[in-house]
């Protein structure tokens, strides 16, 4: 449990520099490298946007971008840029990730997420909305909690919500 707590001690530090980079360089050079939510994790990561031809640009990934740093003999730099990162697994750093510092693009805040985007929303009577999730009815994705950008939203059940107890 020790263990546990210390790497998330050290994630929670690691991401709040991404909220709090304001004056970095982040001109590209040897140990840095960039991701983009419009990039590709076939490119080399070493340029902050896509060139004209398309052909080369940030990764697409956190986990891709770790992988090149690590490699790295020197500076160990990763610039995310804006965007929603929806994170399938948890980022696991290991010792070989010391002294690599994960910075947000200057004047930008990425946000990673543990959540998932729920798409095909429909408008049914008053103020309800619904959408299909295949998962649901099997059983693979069980949620107790939904967020509509900041803001956390009551999920249908039967019976109807208690105010007192909303999840």
């Amino acid at each position: 449990f020790a263990k546990c707590g210390l790497i998330w001690l050290f994630l929670c530090a690691a991401f709040a520099a991404l909220a709090q980079n304001k004056d970095s360089d982040a001109k590209p050079g040897p140990g840095r490298v960039f991701v983009s939510p419009v990039g590709n994790d076939g490119w080399t990561g070493r340029l902050p946007e896509p060139n004209a031809g398309k052909t080369d640009g940030p990764f697409a990934t956190l986990l891709r971008a770790l992988q090149t740093v690590r490699a790295e003999k020197e500076e160990r730099t990763v610039f995310v840029r804006q965007g929603t990162y929806y994170l399938r697994a948890p980022v696991l750093l290991t010792p070989a990730d010391s002294g690599t510092r994960l910075l947000a693009y200057p004047g930008e805040r990425p946000v990673l997420s543990g959540g998932r985007p729920i798409t095909g929303w429909r408008k049914g009577e008053g103020n309800i909305w619904s959408a299909l999730i295949p998962e649901m009815r099997t059983n693979r994705w069980n949620f107790r909690q939904l967020r509509v950008g900041d803001e956390l939203q009551t999920l249908a059940r039967y019976p109807n919500v208690d105010p007192k107890e909303p999840l």
